[in-house]
């Protein structure tokens, strides 16, 4: 079980790794080449990356195969829409007052909600906490 629960998080981590990595390079190619603000371009982003996320954690992080992706997405979205503002308010808060430059900002922001997400992930969108439980 803890063996089962440390390689869980291992993935995980390596799938909230590639998710971070497709932000920055989107953000950076938005706000770089294309002029957005960074703000803008960290929006368009955690719509996009989303569905990666979702389908990668779903799949391969927890190992979810069985029926209800829709109502899975439809909280994993949620969860994803409340964090949004907290990003972007994070972010902002690091690059205009404690002059961080922007990817880092967005890297470090993003760490810090790891240990967040990944509970409210397994236990609520992808109802993980339950089927734990009964083990």
């Amino acid at each position: 079980m803890i063996l089962s629960r440390a390689l869980e998080v291992l993935r995980y981590l390596a799938t909230g790794t590639l998710c971070v990595a497709l932000n920055l390079l989107i953000i950076l190619f938005l706000t770089e080449w294309v002029g957005l603000h960074y703000l803008v371009s960290l929006s368009v982003c955690f719509v996009t990356v989303t569905f990666v996320g979702f389908y990668l954690n779903r799949v391969w992080t927890f190992r979810k195969r069985a029926g209800g992706a829709p109502v899975d997405l439809a909280r994993y979205v949620f969860v994803t829409l409340v964090q949004l503002p907290l990003s972007l308010g994070a972010c902002s808060i690091c690059v205009d007052l404690l002059r961080i430059p922007y990817p880092i900002a967005i890297v470090l922001v993003s760490v810090a909600f790891v240990p967040l997400t990944y509970v409210l992930h397994r236990s609520w969108s992808f109802g993980l906490r339950r089927a734990a439980q009964r083990s």
